[in-house]
């Protein structure tokens, strides 16, 4: 084994000086002697794996390199136009959302006109409705215009003047009251006092209470004094209202 250990190194020592022609012939053999005469070295590598003298020489791998840091994320620049854009876009977005609740507060606006004009148009209807109603009203109230004359009066409707002998202004009326039932008109006047069932049976409020009454039916009263002129006005549009609107229709003539 040594012996092949020396063969290999000698013949290493004459590759070596075979590249070397400026040394001279003394200088190549007294290197020779050296390398000859030096103790063999022991090699790490076992016997198996030692290169043979074609062979190129074995060295040990290199250590791989480092792996190159990571290189810095670069910096992100924002252009003036890039903000600009950004700007538009914000704003943008702001007008739509803005133009939406526009939107929305014009359908509102729009469906509360048309219930304004619903409850408008209900109003005006029950408006026109009460008007009627106190017309109708207003022609059996007595009113201040003057009367046409006693005239001839239906036996259908009649007044009934509720009073008390306590009362200053019931006596106030007792003679205008005689005076139109002397001249024709239907009407009368109870004592509450004379006849206690006179209040049960018309339940005055207060005193004079004027009763108007159709067939005997109450259809409806004054509170208050009135004038021979008022009374007999009252009964003339009672009279007309009761043919109007209370006496049943009159038949056809036949053919």
């Amino acid at each position: 084994m040594k012996r092949l250990l020396l063969l290999a190194a000698a013949l290493a020592a004459l590759a070596c000086f075979a590249n070397r022609p400026n040394l001279s012939s003394g200088e190549e053999i007294h290197t020779l002697s050296a390398a000859l005469a030096a103790p063999a070295v022991p090699s790490k590598f076992p016997a198996a794996a030692l290169p043979s003298s074609s062979a190129a020489p074995v060295r040990d791998p290199a250590p791989a390199p480092a792996p190159a840091p990571a290189p810095a994320p670069a910096p992100v620049v924002v252009t003036p136009i890039q903000q600009a854009l950004a700007k538009l876009a914000q704003d943008a977005a702001s007008y739509e959302a803005t133009a939406g609740s526009l939107a929305l507060a014009t359908s509102a606006a729009a469906a509360a006109k048309s219930q304004v004009d619903a409850l408008t148009l209900s109003a005006s209807t029950a408006a026109a409705a009460v008007a009627a109603d106190q017309a109708a009203l207003a022609a059996l109230m007595p009113g201040p215009s003057p009367p046409p004359g006693p005239g001839p009066v239906a036996p259908r409707v009649s007044l009934v003047v509720v009073g008390a002998t306590w009362c200053a202004e019931c006596n106030k009326m007792h003679a205008d009251v005689d005076a139109l039932k002397t001249a024709g008109m239907k009407i009368s006047r109870l004592d509450t006092d004379a006849d206690p069932t006179a209040s049960a049976t018309y339940r005055p409020v207060n005193l004079p209470t004027t009763v108007a009454l159709y067939n005997g039916k109450e259809i409806t009263r004054h509170e208050g004094g009135l004038s021979k002129a008022a009374l007999a006005d009252w009964m003339t549009r009672l009279q007309a209202y009761a043919a109007q609107y209370l006496l049943p229709p009159a038949p056809k003539a036949e053919p």
